[in-house]
């Protein structure tokens, strides 16, 4: 085998760490508000919990939550976020999250 050709590798990733690892990441964003995703994800599995969702259904919920803000690109947006709570374009970090 030629040492410039590429080897094939298999790697499995287990995706509900990397949600996790995401939203570890997520809150080095808002640092004056620490766990919020984890929060966000709680509330949101304890309503798919009262909806009487599937237990896959919940953990999509949770997920969800867990990573709702992954559109949020940096420290200042959150701020602005939080500081008018309802900006014009309160929507443009739910796309870039959505289409993460």
């Amino acid at each position: 085998m030629n040492a410039f050709q590429p080897q094939e590798i298999s790697i499995k990733i287990d995706v509900r760490h990397a949600l996790l690892a995401v939203a570890t990441a997520l809150d080095f964003v808002g640092v004056d508000d620490l766990h919020h995703g984890h929060r966000v994800a709680y509330m949101a599995y304890e309503c798919a919990n009262v909806l009487g969702w599937s237990d896959e259904k919940k953990q999509f919920a949770y997920f969800a939550g867990l990573i709702h803000d992954c559109g949020v690109s940096s420290s200042e947006e959150h701020l602005r976020l939080l500081k008018l709570m309802q900006p014009e374009d309160a929507t443009s970090h739910s796309r870039r999250g959505y289409e993460a």
